[in-house]
C-alpha cells in the first residue's frame, strides 16, 4: 500500500460539468468555476465527462488534456470500490456543477445518475459538492427521495433563494443559498471574435443608437411553453419594430448562446433578422460564431439593455451592469433577478407572445435602463460573493482511507504550481 503525503497548500478539485460541449451557458459555468478554484488557491482542476471522446481542450491551453473519462471507469466491473475510486481520482473535492440538470424536472434519469455519483464520491470519502443548481417547484416523482437519501456530508448549493426555499421545504438538511458560477466569469474583450462586434456597437452607437441585445431560445418550443417556432420569430420582430414608432432608435445585436441541435438560438435569429423591416434591418446584426462564453460576455458590456430567452445570456449582461427583460421558463428566472431586485424584468412566455402592452412594456423598460444600472451594479459585487460561495469548500479529511499505487499511476510533484487562470 502506497500513502501519498500531498504538498502543503496543494488542492485539486474534480468538476463534473453540467452537460457536453455546445452550450455557451455550460461553457461560461465551466470556465467560471475554473477561475473561481483558482482565485481559491486551488493547484489543480480536471474536469470529469461520462460522455466518451468528449474534450474541453477548445477552451485553451492552460485547459488542455484536463478531461477525465468517466465512461471507462463504468466498463470496469470494479470502478465502484472506494478505494480504486479515490486512487484514480486522486481530488480533495468533487465539484458536480448542477444548474438546469439537478432542478428535477428536465431529465429526472441524468439527475438520478448524477446524485449517484455523488453518493458514492461521498460514501468513499471524497468530499462533494452539488453546486450552482436550480430546482424546479414541481420536480418529477422520485426526484424529492433521491435528494433526501444524499449524505448528510454533501454540500448542497442552491443558485437563488427560489430554488434553495423550494428545497428546504423538501428536505430536513441545510441548503446554501448562491449564486451562478458563471457569475465569477471573467469577460473578453481583446480577440478578433470581440473586435469586430464591438467595434459596429460603437459606431452605431455614435449615430446616437441605444444597443439592445436580443436572444431567441427554442426551449421555450419544446417545453411547457410550447410555443411555435414561426409565431415567435414574427413575435419578435413586431416588438422590436415597435420600438421606433415608440421613438426608440434602436440597433439590435442577435446574440444566439446554444448552437446544439438542427433548430437552435442562431437558426432563430437568423429568421428573425430576416424578418425584420428594412430601416431597422440595416442595423441589425448576427453574431454568428464561432464565439465562446467569455467573448459575448466582454461584448454584452457594450449594450444598454438586452431582451433574453437565455439565463446564461442574462447573466453575462447582468454581470456587466446590463438590464435584461428576460422570457422565463422553467420557474428558474425569478430567483436570478430576485439576485438583483428586479424581479419586474421578469415576463412569461405566455404574456410575451399575447399581452397587448407587451411593446410598450418593452419600451418602457429600456427606458428605465438608467434606473435599473446602478442597482444592477451596486449589487454585483454581492452576487459574485454568493457565486464563491459555491467554492467555499472545507480541505479534503479523509481517514481511514489510503489509495492504492498501481502501475502507471503517479504522485504530485514535491514544488506544484498554483492553477492558472
Amino acid at each position: 500500500m502506497f500513502q501519498y503525503v500531498r504538498p502543503d497548500g496543494y488542492r485539486r478539485a474534480i468538476i463534473f460539468p453540467p452537460a457536453a460541449p455546445g452550450s455557451l451557458g455550460d461553457e461560461a459555468i465551466v470556465l467560471g468555476c475554473l477561475g473561481g478554484l483558482a482565485d481559491a488557491g486551488y493547484a489543480s482542476a480536471r474536469i470529469l465527462d461520462e460522455r466518451p471522446k468528449v474534450s474541453w481542450a477548445y477552451l485553451g491551453p492552460r485547459h488542455r488534456d484536463m478531461t477525465l473519462g468517466y465512461s471507462r471507469f463504468r466498463r470496469d466491473r470494479d470502478w465502484y470500490r472506494p478505494g480504486l475510486w479515490l486512487s484514480r481520482l486522486w481530488a480533495d473535492h468533487l465539484l458536480c456543477l448542477g444548474a438546469d440538470v439537478m432542478d428535477g424536472f428536465y431529465r429526472p434519469q441524468v439527475t438520478h445518475r448524477r446524485l449517484a455519483l455523488v453518493t458514492l464520491a461521498a460514501r468513499s470519502g471524497l468530499p462533494a459538492t452539488l453546486a450552482g443548481f436550480s430546482f424546479n417547484a414541481e420536480p418529477a416523482p422520485g426526484i424529492v427521495e433521491a435528494f433526501r437519501a444524499l449524505p448528510a456530508s454533501v454540500n448542497l448549493c442552491a443558485r437563488d433563494p427560489v430554488s434553495a426555499s423550494r428545497l428546504q421545504d423538501h428536505l430536513d438538511r441545510p441548503v446554501r443559498t448562491t449564486a451562478d458560477l458563471a457569475f465569477l466569469l471573467a469577460p473578453v474583450t481583446e480577440t478578433p471574435a470581440v473586435a469586430g462586434v464591438v467595434q459596429w456597437l460603437r459606431a452605431e452607437r455614435d449615430q446616437g443608437r441605444t444597443l439592445v441585445g436580443v436572444n431567441a431560445n427554442p426551449l421555450l418550443c419544446r417545453g411547457p411553453a410550447g410555443l411555435d417556432p414561426g409565431a415567435m420569430v414574427a413575435r419578435y420582430a413586431e416588438l422590436l419594430a415597435s420600438l421606433e414608432t415608440a421613438g426608440l432608435k434602436a440597433s439590435l445585436l442577435l446574440i444566439p448562446h446554444d448552437f446544439r441541435d438542427s433548430v437552435n438560438d442562431l437558426t432563430l435569429l437568423e429568421a428573425l433578422h430576416a424578418l425584420l423591416p428594412p430601416d431597422l434591418k440595416a442595423h441589425a446584426r448576427v453574431v454568428e460564431g464561432p464565439i465562446r462564453g467569455d467573448e459575448v460576455k466582454g461584448i454584452c458590456g457594450e449594450l444598454d439593455f438586452a431582451l433574453s430567452a437565455r439565463m446564461h445570456l442574462s447573466i453575462a449582461c447582468l454581470g456587466q451592469g446590463v438590464p435584461v427583460l428576460a422570457l422565463e421558463y422553467q420557474g428558474k428566472f425569478q430567483g436570478l433577478f430576485q439576485h438583483f431586485g428586479c424581479g419586474e424584468l421578469v415576463v412569461t412566455p405566455q404574456a410575451f407572445m399575447a399581452s397587448p402592452a407587451m411593446a410598450g412594456d418593452l419600451a418602457a423598460r429600456i427606458r428605465d435602463r438608467h434606473r435599473f444600472r446602478p442597482q444592477i451594479l451596486g449589487l454585483g459585487p454581492h452576487v459574485r460573493t454568493l457565486a464563491r460561495f459555491n467554492l467555499d469548500l472545507p480541505p479534503a479529511s479523509i481517514p481511514g482511507i489510503v489509495p492504492v499505487r498501481r502501475p502507471g499511476t503517479s504522485v504530485a510533484p514535491a514544488s506544484v504550481p498554483a492553477l492558472k487562470r
